[in-house]
């Protein structure tokens, strides 16, 4: 009796990168979404400046308001 093995890493690793990006996009703006939920509202200014970046397996969630980073 013998054993295969079949070696599927690099068809696991391809999975991964195509469908990383979706699931990314997905993520960040679930994030950004309850991040403006969650901001404080005087001007709505701070609540709108909420955006998302993702560049290959990274996702980026930030404020562009000048003085979001003195926030919670």
């Amino acid at each position: 009796m013998s054993v295969v093995f079949n070696d599927y890493r690099v068809e696991c690793k391809a999975a991964i990168n195509v469908n990383c990006e979706g699931f990314l996009t997905e993520a960040t703006g679930e994030i950004a979404s309850r991040a403006a939920d969650n901001s404080v509202v005087v001007t709505g200014q701070y609540k709108g400046g909420w955006g998302t970046e993702v560049n290959g397996n990274v996702g980026i969630v930030g404020n562009t308001v000048e003085h979001s980073i003195y926030n919670e």
